[in-house]
C-alpha cells in the first residue's frame, strides 16, 4: 500500500509539477509571439517611415519643379514685357538698339579672342568676322534692294568661304 501511495502522492506532486513547466512553455510562447510581434510592428514601423518619406521627397521634388516653372514664367516676363512694350512702342529704335547690342557684343568677343591668342589664330577670326559680317550684311541689302533670289548664292556662299579661309589659314 505504500506503494501505491507513494505513487498517488507522485502523481499528485507531479500534476503541478506539469502545469507548472505547461504554464512556463506557455509564458514562454507568449515571449516569443510578443517579441515576434514587435519586431513585425517594428518592421511595419520602419517600412512605414520609408513609405512616408519617399512620399515626403516626390512631394518635394514636385514642389520645387513647380517653383522652378513659376520662376521660369515670372522671369520671362519680367524680361520680355518691357523688350515688347519697347518693340512695339519704337520698332525703329528698338531695331537700331538690338543690332547696335549684337554688334557691339561682337565685337567686344572678337577683341577678347585677339588679346588672348596668338596672331595667327587672330587673324583667323577676324577673318572669319569679316566673312560672316560682310555675306550677312550683303544678303540683307540684297533682300532690301529686291533681289531676293540673288540673295541664295551669297547666304550659301558664307560658310564655303568661311570653310576656305580655315583651310587656308591652317596651312601657315
Amino acid at each position: 500500500m505504500q506503494k501505491s501511495a507513494s505513487a498517488a502522492e507522485h502523481a499528485q506532486a507531479s500534476v503541478p509539477l506539469l502545469l507548472s513547466l505547461k504554464s512556463k512553455r506557455l509564458k514562454f510562447k507568449k515571449q516569443q509571439i510578443f517579441i515576434k510581434a514587435e519586431i513585425c510592428c517594428f518592421k511595419n514601423l520602419s517600412m512605414a517611415k520609408n513609405i512616408s518619406s519617399s512620399i515626403r521627397k516626390y512631394f518635394v521634388s514636385a514642389g520645387k519643379f513647380v517653383l522652378l516653372i513659376a520662376v521660369c514664367i515670372f522671369a520671362g516676363i519680367i524680361i520680355v514685357w518691357p523688350l515688347w512694350r519697347f518693340a512695339t512702342a519704337a520698332p525703329v529704335l528698338y531695331t537700331i538698339t538690338v543690332i547696335s547690342l549684337f554688334t557691339v557684343l561682337a565685337v567686344y568677343r572678337t577683341i577678347r579672342a585677339v588679346h588672348s591668342s596668338p596672331w595667327k589664330s587672330a587673324v583667323r577670326v577676324f577673318l572669319h568676322f569679316i566673312i560672316i559680317a560682310g555675306g550677312l550684311t550683303a544678303a540683307v541689302v540684297l533682300v532690301f534692294e529686291g533681289y531676293r533670289f540673288f540673295s541664295i548664292p551669297v547666304i550659301i556662299l558664307i560658310p564655303v568661304l568661311y570653310i576656305i579661309s580655315s583651310r587656308l589659314l591652317t596651312r601657315f
